[in-house]
């Protein structure tokens, strides 16, 4: 007859496999760990990349372009040219309005006449449409001495020119003026017409769109013809200064 074996005691079999745990443990912290590095070594390929990619000193941000200095006139406000040079010292402008005449340097008027201009006799006219703007200053000395500045701003820049021509032709058609060329604006003249005892002067020109007519008469025993066309080189280049941006 057969005996049962003694009962296997638990020791036999031991503790439990925290020896292979402990592996499995071990093996997943070195694979975080490896990636752990392999980001990390991710990380630093990419920021020096980006630090190889920047701009060299002088180059981006940094170097910006300077804006031009409101003190500094840009070359659609400088005016060249002895004209220029010859403006006297002209007040602010209002436009094609008749406070606009009180705005010009009229020194050279006593020069030519002998005595200043009178600002209680001046006549103004303006006017302002679609088509053109319009003003007209008339000043005057204390014995009906006369300087007329007359400018117009065209909208139409064709329109400026041909009516230019239109006045130039009808004085060279005219046997008592003598036309010849005027060195001011894109196109201009000169007519004067002569007898025993006045000279009436005339400058013509044409700025853009802006048109300046001139005229002065003078007495030759008392006033020269060159100082006369000195003022009226000047108030051109007046005329020009106070309109011309506002065509």
């Amino acid at each position: 007859m057969a005996y049962p074996g003694p009962p296997t005691s638990p020791q036999q079999f031991g503790p439990p496999e925290t020896g292979n745990r402990n592996r499995m443990w071990l093996i997943a912290i070195g694979v975080i760990a490896v990636a752990v590095i392999a980001a990390a070594t991710a990380i630093v390929l990419v920021l020096q990349n980006r630090s190889d990619e920047s701009p060299p000193a002088g180059i981006g941000a940094d170097q910006t372009s300077e804006a031009p200095s409101s003190e500094e006139p840009s070359p659609e406000e400088t005016t060249g040219g002895a004209a220029a040079e010859t403006q006297g010292e002209i007040g602010e402008s209002a436009g094609f309005n008749d406070e606009t005449c009180a705005a010009f340097d009229l020194a050279s008027f006593e020069t030519v006449f002998g005595n200043p201009h009178d600002p209680a006799q001046n006549y103004t006219y303006s006017n302002d449409d679609d088509g053109y703007a319009l003003l007209t200053c008339s000043f005057y000395g204390s014995s009906q001495q006369e300087l007329r500045v007359t400018s117009s701003g065209w909208r139409e820049p064709a329109a400026t020119l041909q009516l230019y021509e239109d006045d130039r032709g009808e004085l060279e058609a005219d046997d008592g003026y003598k036309v010849t060329d005027l060195d001011l604006g894109e196109a201009g003249y000169r007519a004067v017409e002569n007898d025993d005892e006045r000279v009436e002067i005339i400058y013509h020109f044409v700025q853009g769109s802006l048109e300046v007519n001139l005229k002065t008469t003078i007495n030759v025993a008392e006033s020269d013809v060159a100082a006369a066309d000195a003022m009226l080189t000047e108030i051109s280049a007046q005329a020009v200064a106070l309109l011309e941006s506002y065509v």
